[in-house]
């Protein structure tokens, strides 16, 4: 029952968080493109893109390559779909896909979010054929900080942006397993 309140209460931050945000973010353009570049996205391909907010990474994709993003905040998805993107919304940590229907798949900025990571890290494994690029982005915090006062966002420095994880030390990572 704590988990069911704790995604209640979740869900309503990001609701509200996709509300109050700009679509983008200084860096987060840099971030796709390199994600696009690590993934080589050819015309075979069939592409998932968790936490996918407004689209923007799904955009880049080519017009005849199928794509589909997932988001949880409503408010995020809505503006995707507005972009003629293939949006559902849904829980990173229950993928509604078959097994293995995906060549690539990416979850930029999205682990450091869900509540159980070792779940959501479950479903992109599980949703990915064989053969699949998965790309997965977490923030360093100490580098976030320092992107964020350089690119004049002073008041936003100490903002986690809902982060309920740290992943930025490798030893964190490991010890989560």
């Amino acid at each position: 029952m704590k988990d069911i309140e704790f995604k209640r209460k979740l869900k309503s931050f990001y609701e509200k968080e996709g509300e109050s945000s700009s679509s983008k973010i200084f860096f987060a353009d840099k971030v796709d493109s390199i994600a696009l570049k690590l993934s080589n996205v050819s015309q075979l391909d069939i592409v998932l893109d968790v936490g996918c907010g407004d689209g923007n990474l799904l955009r880049r994709v080519e017009d005849n390559i199928i794509a589909v993003g997932v988001e949880f905040s409503s408010v995020r998805a809505r503006r995707a779909k507005e972009k003629g993107l293939e949006i559902i919304i849904s829980d990173a940590e229950q993928l509604p896909f078959k097994d293995g229907a995906f060549t690539i798949c990416f979850a930029i900025e999205v682990l450091e979010h869900v509540s159980a990571p070792k779940k959501m890290i479950h479903e992109l494994d599980r949703v990915s054929s064989q053969r699949a690029r998965v790309i997965v982005v977490t923030p360093n915090d100490k580098n976030w900080f320092i992107y964020r006062v350089l690119a004049g966002n002073i008041s936003d420095a100490f903002h986690s942006y809902g982060h309920l994880h740290d992943f930025s030390q490798l030893y964190k990572i490991q010890r989560s397993r």
